[in-house]
């Protein structure tokens, strides 16, 4: 599977304006429907750790805006969007943390009874400080990050018991200054086809098959991760929903390591490769109680990371909201976690990760909202005996404007 994306921003601008002209002028003879879209959003928050360090703690307060506009185009059979996001954070005292995020994003789907087709392309400028704290942790300095996907979806369905699904990304993420943050490049390429049997009513069993290569400049190596999962998934009753998936993965690792050459003065690179054997799992339950709603997920997977390592995942997250009056609503949120780097001894992102979130949102009209939180993060890095905590208290305000909507 090879899947070339493009770093030259001018490729970029070409890219999204072909998307966008075919989102614009696509079956002009058929009727259709456009609508444009747009939230907002004022954020202001205090934070007491902004890195989450061990040493040199920093505390800061941030005013933040979000823009969001989505503009789709809907025919009988097509659906095409373009999505343009803005968002600006600005701290009181740090100034050097402030960044500007962009995130660009085109897509089409295609839907007839039995066969349904989504592509697309995005592209993202953000900031490590986000990005990189749920994955790797390695959040010391404030780098900007570029990332660029290519994703294809298709869904086919095999007479009426059977469904054939098929998901291809491509990745490549780009660090302004790596030398400086100790980030690496990387491009990751990701590929999962299912096959689904309905059984019952409302069960299905699963079978899956994926695969994933990483790739990165350090040491020239590369990465490929084989898995099969066979799970089932279904309704209990109105309430009750569930998902359970069990597998098995392979992993692959190639580099190259320079050792000394003592005769000739001189460095030469050796090739080594390695292989482990893991477990793949993901349970989702999720109940819908009379005011309130759970949803629990513990799961076991594999991604990439900045910090140049293939990490082994595991996550467990609880989200719960509900309403304590017509107006006002509770929300929590809490994450838990572990790292490991699958092939290296040396790893700097083994580590556990510990979020809690709980806030309260009051409904001020029927397109506004306003929101308070208070946020709880801690890690811990296993091999270098480091611990770190933060607080941080969120406040947001958020409107929906009313969708535009025009047919022609």
């Amino acid at each position: 599977m090879v899947i070339t994306l493009c770093r030259s921003t001018r490729q970029h601008l070409a890219y999204f304006s072909f998307f966008l002209l075919a989102l614009l002028a696509h079956g002009s003879s058929v009727a259709a429907l456009y609508q444009l879209e747009a939230m907002g959003r004022l954020g202001a928050d205090f934070e007491d750790n902004i890195r989450l360090t061990e040493t040199d703690e920093i505390s800061d307060s941030t005013q933040s805006v979000n823009l969001q506009l989505t503009l789709q185009r809907l025919s009988p059979i097509w659906r095409h969007q373009f999505d343009l996001g803005l968002a600006s954070r600005n701290y009181s005292e740090e100034n050097g943390f402030d960044y500007d995020n962009q995130t660009l994003q085109l897509s089409s789907n295609w839907q007839q009874p039995k066969f349904a087709l989504q592509f697309g392309l995005n592209h993202n400028r953000d900031s490590s400080l986000v990005s990189e704290l749920d994955v790797s942790g390695l959040i010391q300095n404030q780098v900007r990050r570029e990332g660029s996907t290519a994703f294809v979806n298709g869904r086919y369905s095999i007479g009426e018991l059977n469904l054939l699904s098929l998901q291809i990304n491509g990745q490549q993420i780009e660090y302004a200054d790596p030398a400086q943050s100790g980030l690496v490049d990387y491009d990751y390429y990701y590929m999962n086809t299912e096959l689904q049997h309905l059984f019952r009513s409302a069960h299905r069993v699963i079978l899956s098959l994926l695969f994933s290569q990483y790739q990165t400049e350090l040491n020239q190596q590369q990465v490929e991760d084989l898995g099969i999962t066979v799970g089932i998934e279904g309704a209990l009753d109105e309430r009750w929903a569930y998902t359970f998936s069990l597998g098995l993965r392979e992993t692959s690792t190639e580099a190259e390591i320079l050792v000394p050459d003592f005769f000739l003065f001189t460095f030469r690179p050796i090739k080594f490769t390695s292989k482990e054997q893991g477990t793949l799992y993901n349970l989702e339950i999720s109940r819908e109680f009379l005011s309130h709603q759970v949803a629990l997920r513990l799961q076991r997977s594999t991604r990439p990371s900045g910090g140049g390592e293939f990490l082994e995942s595991d996550t467990l997250s609880l989200i719960q909201q509900g309403k304590l009056s017509q107006r006002l609503s509770w929300t929590n949120q809490i994450q838990w976690i572990v790292n490991r780097e699958i092939s290296s001894d040396s790893a700097t992102s083994d580590r556990d990760f510990y979020s809690l979130q709980p806030g309260l949102r009051w409904r001020h009209t029927e397109r506004s909202t306003l929101s308070i939180a208070y946020r709880y993060r801690y890690q811990e890095f296993n091999n270098q005996n480091s611990q770190a905590d933060g607080h941080a208290i969120i406040f947001s305000y958020q409107h929906r404007w009313l969708p535009y909507r025009q047919g022609l």
